[in-house]
């Protein structure tokens, strides 16, 4: 489970990051779908159900994250200006508590919870993410911390 976790967020994030530049993501209107849509278990993807996905194969195919579920955080951070030091610790898990939906129309990166109404990223979440950095003579530190709610 943990490789099709690690894909699926690498997915999603690619997908983000390739069709929706930070700070640029489209706030387009709610999409109705009226063609069928079939569901794959995220625990049943493979790197090829993902590439074909993100290439725009299979618009009809939405990724199940099942309430209940748990993925590996694995969390990477480079550039020119600041980069993580990996200690090669994984540094938790996510628990999905609604089940949801993720699929790819044409260019867009698009999230449901009842698999007719689908919505760009911002549309379906909101929320607020703090940066706090504590300074200390010894090791300073940064927390990150991010609230992701459903939007009504």
């Amino acid at each position: 489970m943990k490789q099709s976790t690690t894909l699926v967020f690498t997915g999603i994030f690619s997908c983000l990051t390739a069709f929706l530049p930070l700070g640029a993501m489209p706030a387009e209107g709610s999409k109705v779908s009226n063609q069928e849509i079939t569901v794959i278990p995220l625990h049943e993807l493979t790197s090829e159900h993902l590439e074909g996905i993100f290439l725009g194969r299979y618009p009809s195919l939405a990724v199940e994250f099942a309430a209940g579920s748990y993925l590996s955080i694995d969390f990477c951070l480079q550039g020119d200006l600041i980069r993580l030091v990996a200690n090669n610790e994984n540094i938790g898990s996510i628990e999905v508590i609604k089940t949801f939906y993720v699929r790819v129309d044409e260019k867009n990166c698009l999230f449901s919870v009842d698999k007719k109404e689908w919505k760009s990223l911002l549309e379906f979440v909101t929320g607020q993410l703090y940066f706090l950095l504590k300074p200390s003579s010894g090791s300073s530190s940064v927390t990150i911390d991010v609230r992701a709610d459903q939007r009504s």
